[in-house]
């Protein structure tokens, strides 16, 4: 007890006016003075020196090691600090917005290309795309035709024909007749009716064998009354 009271308070129990004495603290901008030393000694203890501490950037997904806090401080404001592109309006980070100005740079404004016949008004972005609206809605040029026999429809582009030929406005009789499978059993035909009724899809340019057969000729098939 008697050496804490020396060592701390020594200050207090003297009675030759010392106990004035001012302690000052020798921070570097602190400046602030205490009567008793324990009191400095203290007041110490709350200067951290962050040369020698390490400090960590929370922002999600960084997580950063600095030597001191300004370095941190500068490390916030150019890499987490989000700015508004001149150009688009997108809110970007700080660091990336000069990448971010060089994807304006490298894609100029394209300019729309008008149809130049009189009352239209429909604008391109290739030149191609022009030609090609000229020859199929001004010209009414119709290249592409229909692959299916008999059919003799053309259209303008490819992409139309094409759905015209899936769309099913062409069908045909299916086949009937079973084929044999190596040792297996011929597969059993089902009556007139079911086979008059069942309709696919037919390939381009190919015309069924039986387009033409009537309901009559083919009962006479099945039944093997037909002709040898």
């Amino acid at each position: 007890m008697r050496r804490h009271v020396k060592e701390f308070h020594n200050e207090e129990g003297s009675s030759d006016g010392h106990s004035q004495q001012q302690h000052i603290c020798p921070e570097e901008g602190c400046g602030k003075a205490f009567r008793y030393l324990s009191k400095l000694k203290k007041h110490m203890d709350s200067h951290v020196k962050l040369d020698y501490v390490d400090v960590i950037c929370c922002e999600p997904g960084c997580m950063k090691h600095f030597t001191n806090a300004d370095c941190l401080k500068a490390h916030v404001r150019t890499c987490h600090r989000h700015v508004q592109c001149p150009i688009c309006g997108t809110q970007q980070l700080r660091k990336n917005l000069k990448r971010h100005l060089r994807i304006h740079e490298s894609q100029p404004a394209v300019e729309k290309i008008k149809c130049h016949f009189p009352g239209c008004l429909h604008t391109f972005s290739r030149k191609s795309n022009l030609n090609k609206h000229i020859r199929a809605v001004h010209l009414e040029l119709r290249p592409f035709m229909c692959r299916f026999a008999g059919c003799g429809l053309r259209f303008p582009y490819r992409h139309v024909r094409d759905n015209h030929e899936k769309s099913g406005a062409h069908t045909y009789v299916e086949q009937f007749r079973s084929r044999p499978r190596g040792g297996r059993k011929r597969k059993e035909v089902g009556s007139v009716e079911s086979l008059l009724r069942k309709r696919i899809a037919a390939a381009p340019n190919e015309i069924s064998p039986f387009r033409n057969v009537t309901y009559h000729h083919l009962h006479r098939l099945l039944s093997g009354d037909g002709p040898d």
